[in-house]
């Protein structure tokens, strides 16, 4: 998990959230984000993420995808 994040982090991802949904069982993110690479791979994913909330704290977290060949692609370094 901490490589994912790392990966997501130096892959120079800028993340723009667009709105916040409350549910009775917890809330979603609906999210954008966006990076161009150094060699001209882009990356602009909506997504969203739905955290569900039980006795006062985070129990599970989803996240749904647009685009999942786009992201792979981007995150996926060519030889």
């Amino acid at each position: 998990m901490i490589e994912r994040v790392e990966t997501i982090v130096n892959g120079g991802v800028v993340t723009k959230l667009h709105h916040i949904l409350v549910g009775q069982r917890g809330l979603t993110l609906s999210l954008n984000n966006t990076a161009t690479s150094a060699d001209g791979r882009v990356l602009n994913e909506e997504l969203a993420t739905v955290l569900t909330i039980q006795n006062g704290l985070i129990t599970k977290i989803d996240t749904y995808l647009s685009d999942v060949p786009m992201m792979e692609r981007y995150f996926t370094k060519s030889n």
